[in-house]
């Protein structure tokens, strides 16, 4: 009788395989055979990142370090939105051709999860590690993580809140949807991602009392200046800045159709808060979020500079308020009054004035630019009972003010108050 040989196959990618034999005649050899796959293709994905350029205003007025690149969450996803693969790079890891203040960077992933042309890539920049661990199972997930106003302003640095605030950290987000293949086997792609600032950027370039009519011998000290109805967080959406041309509003785009992020407000800096008041539910933050803007060093106005979430809100009680409050003098020898000058950030009431998108929403990565002439007496300050300042817009018009927005588009704006 002929030898009948068992050859079994076992295959390293099946969980399992049943084992099939022949009964051999005594003294025939069992062969065993076994047939190893293919390791699988890593694919990587280089990707170029570029802050949106930020331009110096018109007076020079520039903080050094805006566009700081110190951390990097990368998503990639399919045509559809599912997720393939979502990592977090540090600073270390980021590639760069300058020190310093990274103003380009660089990174590569790694997967074994094969990419296509097709497929998205979400990055956000300088968010705390931990915001992108856990469950990301598509596009919408991530978008839909949130940091706080503290986060945004200080990302993962050690601070106190009377601190000034972190330039070299604020967010920023971008997208692209198709993936560039560099490679003839299609396993290498790269991408080359312009990231937006998420929070918005104020240039208070100029503050002044018109001294005519009535108010010829009237003079204002500023004492201080706070942000009013500022929301404590964002969440990472597609961000569109264009500077305004002959138009007066430029093209701006953020918030979700059919989506707010609900929020609180807000209050930031030296607003002043009555002593007697109540510390329950009281929701000031002692820092101002800016770059000069102490109640010892407010004197010159000109020139501040602060940064400030995104606020889609447009009623008084919701909308951000740049507040100017001093002494407001109607004749140099008396003792003064403590007024109010509450500022809307996107909004201009002079012919030249201009906004973004819908005027007193605040977008994101637009250097709103401020020129403001105060022509009358301002808002005696108010507070609930809880110590938070009560904002009520002048009326009559008491300031001028001419708001020009533009990455950290400029952005400027005159503003009248009579």
């Amino acid at each position: 009788m002929k030898p009948t040989r068992l050859i079994t196959m076992a295959l390293l990618a099946t969980a399992a395989l049943a084992v099939a034999g022949l009964t051999a005649c005594s003294g025939s050899p069992d062969i065993v055979t076994t047939v190893v796959p293919p390791a699988a293709k890593e694919s990587a994905l280089t990707i170029a990142l570029k802050p949106v350029d930020t331009r110096a205003a018109a007076t020079g007025i520039t903080t050094e370090g805006e566009n700081t690149i110190n951390r990097v969450a990368v998503g990639i996803f399919d045509s559809e939105g599912n997720v393939k693969m979502v990592k977090t790079f540090e600073s270390d890891e980021i590639t760069s051709g300058e020190s310093g203040d990274i103003k380009s960077g660089t990174v590569t992933l790694t997967t074994t999860t094969a990419l296509a042309t097709t497929d998205h890539v979400l990055v956000a920049c300088n968010a705390p590690a931990d915001v992108f661990t856990g469950a990301i199972a598509n596009e919408a997930d991530f978008r839909a993580k949130t940091i706080t106003t503290d986060q945004a302003l200080y990302g993962a640095s050690p601070h106190t809140t009377t601190d000034a605030v972190d330039f070299t950290n604020l967010p920023m987000f971008g997208h692209v949807e198709a993936l560039t293949q560099s490679s003839d086997d299609g396993t290498k792609f790269t991408a080359a991602v312009s990231v937006y600032h998420l929070v918005a950027k104020i240039t208070l370039e100029s503050f002044t009392l018109e001294n005519k009519g009535a108010m010829a011998d009237a003079s204002f000290d500023p004492e201080g200046i706070f942000l009013a109805h500022v929301p404590d967080k964002l969440d990472f959406q597609n961000v569109t800045a264009v500077a305004a041309a002959d138009s007066k509003a430029a093209e701006a785009s953020y918030f979700v159709d059919g989506k707010s992020v609900s929020y609180t407000s807000y209050y930031h800096g030296d607003m002043t808060k009555k002593t007697d008041a109540s510390t329950t539910d009281f929701l000031g933050k002692a820092y101002l979020g800016m770059d000069a803007a102490t109640k010892d060093n407010a004197k010159t106005l000109a020139g501040l500079v602060a940064y400030t979430m995104p606020n889609s809100q447009t009623d008084d009680a919701n909308a951000t308020f740049l507040v100017v409050k001093g002494k407001f003098h109607y004749k140099s020898d008396d003792a003064g009054t403590e007024v109010w000058y509450p500022l809307y950030i996107n909004y201009s009431n002079t012919t030249g004035g201009k906004h973004v998108g819908e005027a007193k929403k605040v977008y994101p990565n637009f250097n709103y630019r401020m020129r403001v002439t105060v022509q009358g007496f301002g808002e005696k300050p108010a507070y609930d009972d809880k110590g938070n300042p009560v904002i009520t817009p002048l009326v009559p018009r008491t300031v001028a003010v001419t708001v020009t927005p533009q990455g950290f588009v400029d952005a400027p704006s005159e503003v009248t108050l009579n």
